[in-house]
């Protein structure tokens, strides 16, 4: 039943997300975090943001500007890569301040 219940509200919180361009996270990981402990419901909420994106990918691939996904795209990227080695290099009393 767990199952059943994750899924159908994985689909409703997937399509408000897909409709409005936010909320799956907002509606999965409380919901998730019930059944899950946390590192397992990041990682499923990341797998279904990834397969939500790349669905999206495919439904509006016609509406794409290149120019704009790439820019914003290879920002976000590095600067996702510069966050990420902030946060392992730096001290706890830093981040918690």
């Amino acid at each position: 039943m767990e199952i059943f219940i994750i899924a159908l509200l994985t689909i409703l919180a997937s399509g408000i997300g897909t409709i409005t361009g936010f909320g799956t996270s907002t509606i999965l990981v409380p919901i998730l975090l019930f059944y899950l402990p946390l590192p397992e419901t990041l990682l499923v909420v990341g797998v279904i943001h990834f397969s939500g994106d790349i669905w999206k990918m495919i439904l509006f691939r016609k509406g794409f500007y290149w120019k704009l996904i790439l820019t914003f795209g290879l920002t976000g990227i590095i600067a996702s890569f510069l966050g990420a080695r902030i946060v392992f290099s730096a001290s706890p009393e830093v981040l918690l301040r």
